[in-house]
């Protein structure tokens, strides 16, 4: 955070200007304003040398602590200098730098909760703070509390509308919440006030592939490369934005040239991860994950993507780990629990899979897939009926998707009921169902309806829209 040196800065003005209230012991007064030469000097271990004895000397005065947790930040010594800045805040509570301080302090040190709560105090004690309203707005955007930031934000920009900064960051917060208009004309307010900031237009593709804009979003990743050569997490998110085009050798190159730039970038492995998974390339993607999951032990997409990845493998033991480890970071984890179902159904294991899966709609009720999954595995174990329960809540939920109504046209086949399955079946074709193979070879409850014209209409669709998917491949 470039800005973490701001109040030593202030602070060594305030002390040789005269301003700070120096208390009346001669060499308390000496050992500040040295430590305030030196550290407008950059000297900053001598610096600190100086506060110590200041604090030494003068131990219930909060301007040598504020002094002394000062240089310590500029040096990265972040606990000890949360410790001080706490100090002097109890001495004196009333000043909002110091809580201000306290915050970036807190932020660096990713304690965003208790740095949210220093900066809140700073802007209650100085409405008008132009750094208070934009690190509130910041530390909440990191928070995903993005509406309220929002607010801060658009604050700090009133105060300093030439912040170009502070444009990007509303920007940022603007995207999150799905306002990709406004979103963007603060990007363009941003680089037009900056327009030689990498950050920014960086910024900006990250919004432009958010709204599905690829291209566009690549040639603005691109711009924040020319302007950063060695801009690694830009090529990270290029593959990204190729991955979504389908371009998944263009990606994975791009992923690459990220690692080269940057060997411990989280974003690049996992997005390589996925041009790999994509790629059907499972131990490749297996080894990308890996160090992902590596780079940052609490991402749970991370763990999720590891145990897709060592799923498809058969490595079902395995796969139970990471989504294990997910779960574990999250409980409430509803994209892990549904894998870790997927993956019990591939190791045959039925009834933990459909516990996974139960649990899974817990947290998403509106999770159709894993109704419908479930009632795949229910007419396995030939328990028709629950399992005709289960593809009409799927296809409640989500009445477009043609395979629920497939489904449910097989398991009416197998009780007999012709009429049912041909009612669904016309459903799933009139709904774009297209496996033609699945459906001439791997659907023996359809054996008893094949002499009917009915079924042989819906088959001669199916047949028809699946070789025209197979002519624009």
């Amino acid at each position: 955070m470039k800005y973490i040196g701001v109040f030593g800065f202030v602070l060594c003005l305030s002390i040789l200007s005269g301003s700070a209230s120096v208390p009346p012991k001669g060499t308390v007064s000496e050992h500040l304003l040295m430590g305030g030469n030196l550290m407008l000097q950059g000297k900053l271990s001598e610096a600190e040398k100086e506060y110590r004895v200041a604090v030494r000397e003068e131990p219930d005065y909060y301007l040598t602590h504020g002094a002394l947790g000062a240089v310590l930040s500029k040096q990265g010594k972040y606990e000890e200098a949360e410790r001080e800045l706490r100090v002097a805040i109890r001495l004196k509570p009333d000043l909002a730098f110091s809580h201000y301080s306290l915050g970036l302090v807190l932020q660096i040190q990713k304690k965003y909760a208790e740095a949210e709560k220093a900066y809140r105090a700073a802007v209650q004690l100085s409405p008008g703070s132009i750094w208070g309203n934009s690190s509130l707005g910041s530390i909440l955007g990191v928070q995903g509390k993005y509406n309220e930031a929002e607010g801060y934000l658009r604050e700090a920009i009133r105060l300093a509308p030439d912040s170009s900064r502070f444009h990007a960051l509303l920007g940022q917060a603007l995207v999150e919440q799905g306002k990709f208009e406004d979103g963007e004309k603060s990007f363009q307010e941003a680089i037009r006030l900056n327009p030689d900031d990498p950050t920014f237009f960086f910024g900006y593709g990250r919004m432009l592939g958010k709204n599905k804009k690829y291209p566009e979003a690549e040639a603005k990743f691109r711009t924040a490369i020319r302007l950063k050569p060695d801009y690694a997490e830009a090529h990270a998110l290029i593959g990204k934005v190729l991955m979504e085009e389908g371009k998944m050798d263009e990606a994975v190159s791009e992923c690459k040239e990220s690692i080269h730039l940057d060997p411990n970038l989280f974003v690049a492995y996992f997005n390589l991860g996925w041009a790999l998974f994509r790629q059907g390339k499972n131990k490749e993607a297996e080894v990308a994950f890996r160090k992902a999951v590596q780079l940052d032990s609490t991402d749970i997409g991370a763990f999720v993507s590891l145990g897709n990845a060592l799923r498809d493998q058969g490595k079902f033991a395995e796969a139970e780990t990471a989504y294990g480890r997910a779960i574990k970071i999250k409980p409430d984890n509803e994209p892990a629990y549904f894998s870790l179902g997927f993956s019990l159904q591939k190791a045959g294991k039925v009834k933990e899979a459909i516990a996974a899966y139960r649990k899974s709609i817990e947290l998403n009720p509106s999770l159709a897939e894993a109704h419908n999954n479930i009632g795949g595995l229910l007419f396995d174990q030939g328990e028709t009926g629950e399992a005709i329960t289960e593809y009409r809540e799927a296809i409640r939920i989500q009445p477009t998707n043609p395979d629920f109504y497939h489904n449910l046209s097989v398991t009416y086949a197998k009780l007999g009921k012709k009429g049912e399955a041909l009612q669904y079946l016309s459903a799933a074709v009139e709904h774009g169902y297209a496996n033609w193979p699945w459906l001439s070879e791997k659907d023996p409850e359809f054996d008893s309806l094949k002499d009917d014209r009915r079924f042989k209409d819906l088959a001669e669709k199916v047949k028809k829209r699946w070789e025209e998917k197979q002519k624009g491949k």
